[in-house]
């Protein structure tokens, strides 16, 4: 792939990450696992959803979502960094239909200064579903 894309160098990083993309796709949907593997001469594709269904029957796996940075943005304007996985991370379920009656409650009870930032926290409660929890110190 590299020859037929012309890559010339490492600072090529375009053509490579092109490169790398093709021959990913190439192996999932073309390949075949081979014999020193779980499932030798099953399809990548197959092998994987046989993966997934043999770890989460002995409580081995679970899901792991990934952000693909290059479509994902803060509200900023600006790509997301992730400073760091956590082993058992917890979430707070902000979704949760009493915790938003609870923060509307709370909300309503306000005085908000200017009056015309209250849709700001409105739209706020309105979207908040599963957050990440996590502490950097303390105990």
């Amino acid at each position: 792939m590299v020859e037929k894309l012309g890559v010339k160098d490492q600072g090529d990083r375009e053509k490579l990450d092109e490169a790398t993309r093709i021959v990913y796709r190439e192996e999932f949907y073309n390949g075949v696992m081979k014999e020193n593997t779980l499932f030798p001469g099953l399809s990548v594709n197959e092998a994987r959803e046989r993966t997934i269904k043999a770890l989460s029957e002995q409580v081995r796996g679970g899901r792991m979502y990934e952000l693909e940075p290059r479509n994902v943005y803060t509200r900023s304007g600006n790509p997301p960094v992730i400073a760091a996985v956590i082993k058992d991370q917890w979430f707070l379920n902000y979704g949760n239909p009493e915790w938003k009656a609870k923060a509307f409650k709370c909300l309503n009870s306000m005085r908000i200064i200017p009056e015309k930032y209250r849709k700001n926290f409105e739209d706020v409660f309105n979207w908040l579903s599963m957050r990440p929890c996590a502490r950097k110190r303390g105990g």
